[in-house]
């Protein structure tokens, strides 16, 4: 009880605090408490976000710690079998992860889509920006457009990366070839997609793949465009070898369907 007491105190009645730590921390062993409030009496109370990462290093694996930062980073917000149909083919045992961590209270489900705290949000994609501050192409997942346009035009992906969001109508103006553009003035977009990258979201842009994609979300891919609308070349597919989801809007394809991945699981 003196433990319950002391826990309360230390996140100075912050109702999401409770919450989540009460809810990660209540089958755990009193060891587990104790050295939880220790570091709940180290952190400074005005560092909420510290705080709740406890509850992130409270969860019970690898595998559960990154199914929670892929749905901040990717996720928040999207209906949850889409998310598990896509999680599920990343190698995650995701309906199992996704109800830990609604028992956790680091996600709920409303409306059948996954949605997050915004403190949550900002608590999960903090230790992802912990990996590499001051390079966003060393982190394992880019989720600002403005970063993940920088490092295809600047070719500096790593192989750390492993999903990656890009949606170019969010990009009020871009840096390319070393002037400033409108992105209404670009007609024709080339991207390298950096290796072992493990989500790829685009949109209103191209990709060239590398043979360790497993899931591709385009819409409105530009490719080449003619009188008759988006045409893609199927063999711009030819290397994503481990390509499982693909989901394109408004496109048209041209050449042999051979090129499309023998792994692909949804179209």
């Amino acid at each position: 009880m003196d433990l319950t007491i002391d826990v309360v105190h230390h996140c100075k009645g912050i109702p999401l605090a409770l919450k989540v730590l009460g809810s990660s921390l209540g089958d755990l062993s009193i060891e587990i408490w104790e050295s939880a409030l220790r570091k709940l009496k180290a952190i400074p109370d005005s560092k909420i976000l510290e705080k709740l990462r406890i509850s992130y290093e409270c969860l019970p694996d690898d595998n559960v710690q990154n199914l929670f930062l892929d749905i901040v980073c990717f996720f928040a917000g999207k209906d949850k079998d889409y998310a598990v149909t896509i999680l599920d083919g990343c190698g995650f045992f995701s309906v199992v992860g996704i109800q830990i961590l609604v028992d956790r209270c680091l996600l709920a489900i409303e409306h059948n889509k996954l949605m997050v705290h915004q403190l949550l949000q900002d608590m999960g994609r903090e230790i992802i920006r912990e990996e590499s501050p001051w390079e966003p192409s060393s982190q394992s997942r880019i989720w600002k457009h403005k970063d993940a346009f920088n490092i295809f035009q600047g070719k500096t992906g790593t192989e750390r990366i492993q999903g990656l969001v890009l949606d170019i109508r969010m990009l009020k103006e871009v840096e390319y070839v070393g002037q400033k553009l409108n992105r209404n003035d670009v007609e024709h977009w080339q991207f390298e997609c950096p290796a072992d990258v493990r989500s790829l979201r685009m949109t209103d842009a191209n990709s060239q793949g590398r043979q360790s994609l497993t899931f591709l979300e385009l819409f409105r891919n530009v490719f080449s465009e003619t009188s008759n609308g988006i045409l893609f070349e199927i063999d711009a597919f030819s290397r994503m070898k481990k390509l499982r989801i693909l989901q394109l809007t408004e496109a048209k394809f041209t050449g042999s369907y051979q090129w499309f991945p023998k792994s692909l699981k949804l179209l």
